[in-house]
């Protein structure tokens, strides 16, 4: 790290440790640890253990995820709600990684953008919600500034209180940390959490991921204030959309958890338009997903009956699962959909455009041409287009 670097994180990190986290209230998801000898040895073998990453494995996605809040990257974050040892097999990784990378190819080839993929693989084999002698044993792995039990971690709504444990655990590390917000997210509350972890702004870089789970009925209304709110804080964090958790139900019955493919999909569309008409940029996808054929979510529910067509093959260990081929639906309409968005955009901005310089252009055969201010994606897609206003007057952009 550079000087620089070093000083804004002394600065943020004054009195921090890796233990200074045992000094503060854990406020959910308590751990109970009836045999405080076997905690203690578990903790010293795991220091003694080689680390799951290294720190050049966690500085190298900071700059990548640096890269995707400037929209000059996509993240795609997925993997299973929770895992079994079970599935630690070579052919199941295998079709994990291998789904991930089909979905990359395609929003890489839609979107024309370099994908960074991170997999939720061997890394949750328990809901410590739902177990409280569930091990938090992360801060034996910590190294310096790096948390080295994984690249990539992130906090949830339960346990985010800006004076708990779990915020002064991460405070001081240098790794990427991923921030879940729901509908009932506040943007004050969203602001202070930021300058909690980051007081000094010019050392964050890569270091925020905002992982907005709204539902597809709240993204209009709960979406533009938080945008608005971060924006004008001066922090630049990557905004990813999770699609998943904020349109979960149970079934009439009670007795199953799902999910329907086409609001999954709604969510998505609907989160990157609010993104690019508030001047922001959605930076990723996180898709709870599976590479089996499972009937865990629902295509669609039937309007009439509302029969849910749920099949036999109900697997997950938590929450519903996208099936290998939803989860190829979901991306490929994402990226189309998005692609269809900006350039629509992008031929609107040049109406308007046009509209102020048609006096001042040489009329032929009633079409003028003009220099299109493309803001961003796909100019390629357009570079012959004419202004036509009979013709195209129709065309209006959302």
């Amino acid at each position: 790290m550079g000087s620089l670097t070093e000083s804004v994180y002394k600065r943020n990190a004054d009195h921090w440790s890796s233990q200074s986290w045992q000094s503060k209230a854990i406020n959910a998801q308590t751990v109970d640890y009836r045999d405080k000898s076997a905690l203690d040895k578990v903790c010293r073998s795991l220091q003694q253990l080689p680390p799951i990453v290294s720190p050049a494995q966690i500085e190298e996605p900071r700059g990548l995820f640096a890269s995707a809040a400037k929209g000059e990257r996509f993240i795609l974050q997925v993997g299973d709600c929770a895992e079994s040892f079970e599935d630690v097999q070579l052919d199941i990784t295998n079709s994990k990684t291998s789904l991930l990378a089909e979905q990359a190819d395609i929003i890489k080839s839609r979107l024309v953008l370099p994908v960074t993929c991170v997999g939720r693989i061997a890394g949750q084999y328990a809901k410590p919600r739902s177990n409280p002698r569930f091990c938090f044993l992360t801060s034996s792995l910590i190294r310096g500034r790096h948390c080295l039990s994984a690249a990539f971690h992130w906090v949830g709504e339960r346990i985010r209180q800006l004076d708990g444990a779990h915020v002064e655990f991460l405070r001081g590390l240098r790794n990427p940390i991923g921030i879940k917000l729901s509908s009932e997210a506040s943007p004050e509350e969203l602001v202070a959490f930021l300058n909690r972890l980051c007081p000094d702004k010019t050392g964050e870089n890569g270091r925020f991921t905002l992982i907005t789970r709204l539902g597809a009925l709240n993204v209009e209304a709960a979406l533009p204030p938080l945008i608005k709110a971060v924006q004008a804080s001066g922090h630049q964090p990557v905004w990813m959309c999770d699609p998943c958790h904020g349109n979960t139900f149970t079934t009439a019955d009670g007795k199953i958890k799902t999910r329907c493919a086409m609001t999954i999909r709604q969510e998505a569309q609907q989160t990157y338009a609010v993104h690019r008409r508030s001047g922001s940029r959605l930076g990723g996808l996180h898709i709870e997903q599976t590479g089996k054929s499972v009937t865990e979510c629902v295509e669609h529910i039937d309007a009439w009956t509302g029969q849910l067509s749920l099949g036999v093959n109900y697997r997950t260990l938590c929450d519903p699962r996208l099936s290998r081929e939803q989860a190829i639906l979901l991306v490929a309409r994402f990226a189309d959909d998005a692609k269809v968005f900006d350039l629509e955009r992008n031929t609107h901005m040049a109406f308007e455009q046009g509209d102020e310089l048609c006096g001042e252009k040489e009329i032929v055969d009633d079409t003028a041409v003009v220099d299109m201010p493309f803001v961003d994606d796909h100019p390629q897609e357009l570079a012959a287009f004419a202004y036509q206003p009979p013709l195209m007057a129709g065309m209006a952009c959302s």
